[in-house]
């Protein structure tokens, strides 16, 4: 893929980590699909409706420093993201890694998220 179209998934994933749109139920539902399944970091299986409600919950601003970012061509309208994903724990004091994966595929002209997966490292 070429630097602007990965740039674009860069976006297009980190825009997520933003508070802003991760409290916005509309934001956050047009970003994620219908049949969105993540296998979160805490060994959690979850779905759309689990993860807009914990969402528009969440009172925390995490600041979320993305490394290692990369972006492949699966399919005509599939694409992987993988990057490792370093933020503070707040109970700890201590910095926390985590490998990540997403799959976005197009779906009536947008991009959205279909699968995620977050790895403690």
């Amino acid at each position: 893929m070429d630097k602007a179209a990965v740039q674009k998934f860069y976006e297009l994933e980190t825009s997520l980590h933003q508070k802003e749109i991760r409290n916005s139920r509309e934001k956050v539902s047009t970003l994620i699909a219908n049949d969105f399944l993540e296998y979160g970091k805490s060994g959690g299986v979850f779905h759309k409706q689990d993860i807009l409600a914990g969402l528009e919950q969440e009172a925390i601003d995490f600041e979320i420093t993305v490394s290692d970012f990369s972006a492949k061509k699966l399919a005509e309208n599939v694409i992987l993201v993988t990057y490792t994903a370093s933020m503070l724990d707040e109970d700890t004091i201590t910095t926390v890694h985590t490998n990540r994966s997403s799959i976005w595929i197009m779906r009536d002209e947008a991009w959205q998220m279909i699968f995620h997966q977050g790895t403690k490292r």
